[in-house]
């Protein structure tokens, strides 16, 4: 059967406009009076079956028959262009149609984190890849309803739960060491302590470390502000340190998505975006990491983004196309149409073959794109999995997805198509 995000997800986007005012307030906000550490207990859905024969003949057979139409088998081609067909189901739904082509979309796997109600802001990974953290708030309440929760791979359920966490980073090179924001503070914490290594007061998600593990972004009602990524040594030093400032002034209608240092730690991007399908509003702004001299602010209202590898690029989803920006230039080099309207678009590690990018979207599918040098992106993988807009990469190849939506992260196992 296909995925019923797919089914559901304009109904889920189209409820959450009303909310998204709420779901920023929600990021100001904090579910006081929660202790910060809990385990949630999951609850699974039972779908009902009908009571007899009888009920379903007397439907009417032009309305809520879903399951009676079928997709397509084939996929076809319109003279030379097969590109009609393209998201098709074929081969008894469990393949993709690309370019008249059948190809098969891999394995999702639901992970049993995060209750009804949650939906993903985020995830992160450890160093050593041996757990992973998702980030989820009640967004479709004004709550301030929110929680971390870190789980190992190996054993999904082996959980620990930070209530009224709305952000996590992990530190890029300390497998033990991962950061937590809170409304008003962020905790560096290790996994193996159960005091923090240090509090920052007054700022909150989200929050971001540099690939040399030195310095944490956090974000505060000004924009963002860089830190030693483990505190200080006294109380004496902290209160004489000044951090830089990244200016992006609070938006009630731009929730702040995007923090992130470049790969080299030289450059950091701040971008903000609407949560669902609001008005597309936000902007994409690059700054030097040492001084937090502003160099370009750009058109693009940004709910994610990253650096390519080398650092010279910087992909983001600006609602109706996924934007590539040259950093230093300052331009949009390339926008890659998202009739679906992108949501999460992430670089992933690159391989022999080139560079990659995850893709997903507020209605379809979830992709990755790879594109070698000197040639055009094409599709490397793709799955029926709307609403994707976090990812990560585990060892063996597979995809941790978070969806901005009521729906749990799901492992995503890829048939990758020829390089």
């Amino acid at each position: 059967m296909p995925n019923p995000l797919r089914l559901l997800s304009w109904v889920t986007v189209v409820a959450f406009v009303a909310c998204s005012d709420d779901a920023a307030q929600n990021e100001r906000g904090r579910g006081d009076g929660v202790s910060d550490v809990q385990e949630v207990e999951q609850e699974e859905d039972v779908a009902a079956e009908p009571d007899a024969a009888g009920d379903l003949a007397a439907e009417d057979p032009a309305e809520d028959q879903v399951d009676a139409i079928q997709p397509p088998e084939a996929c076809p081609c319109d003279g030379d262009d097969c590109s009609a067909s393209d998201d098709d189901f074929c081969d008894a739904l469990s393949g993709l149609c690309d370019g008249g082509r059948c190809y098969a979309m891999g394995t999702l796997e639901p992970l049993p984190h995060h209750a009804d109600g949650y939906w993903v802001s985020g995830l992160a990974r450890a160093a050593d890849a041996t757990w992973v953290a998702s980030a989820a708030e009640v967004a479709l309440e004004p709550t301030g309803i929110a929680e971390v929760r870190l789980w190992s791979v190996q054993d999904p359920t082996n959980v620990v739960a930070f209530a009224g966490a709305r952000w996590v980073a992990a530190h890029p090179l300390d497998a033990q060491v991962f950061a937590l924001a809170y409304a008003g503070r962020v905790d560096v914490r290790r996994r193996d302590a159960e005091e923090p290594l240090w509090t920052f007061e007054g700022v909150s998600g989200p929050v971001a470390f540099s690939l040399d593990g030195a310095w944490l972004l956090a974000a505060d009602g000004g924009g963002a502000l860089r830190f030693p990524a483990l505190g200080f040594q006294s109380l004496e030093d902290a209160s004489a340190f000044v951090p830089v400032r990244y200016d992006h002034p609070e938006d009630r209608d731009a929730r702040m998505w995007v923090l992130a240092f470049s790969p080299g730690g030289d450059r950091v991007a701040v971008g903000r975006g609407v949560s669902g399908l609001g008005s597309p509003v936000g902007d994409l702004r690059f700054f030097d990491a040492a001084s937090g001299a502003r160099l370009a602010t750009l058109e693009c209202p940004a709910s994610s983004g990253s650096f390519s590898s080398d650092g010279r690029l910087f992909a983001a989803s600006c609602w109706n196309y996924v934007g590539i920006y040259d950093v230093d230039a300052g331009r949009l080099e390339e926008a890659l149409p998202a009739p679906n309207l992108a949501l999460g678009v992430a670089y992933l590690e690159p391989d022999a073959a080139g560079e990659r990018l995850f893709v997903g979207s507020f209605v379809n599918v979830a992709r990755v794109l790879q594109r070698q040098p000197g040639s055009a992106w094409r599709s490397l993988a793709a799955v029926d999995a709307p609403g994707m807009r976090s990812v990560v990469e585990l060892p063996d190849g597979s995809l941790v997805l978070g969806p901005w939506a009521d729906q749990p992260p799901v492992r995503w196992t890829p048939v990758w198509r020829a390089r």
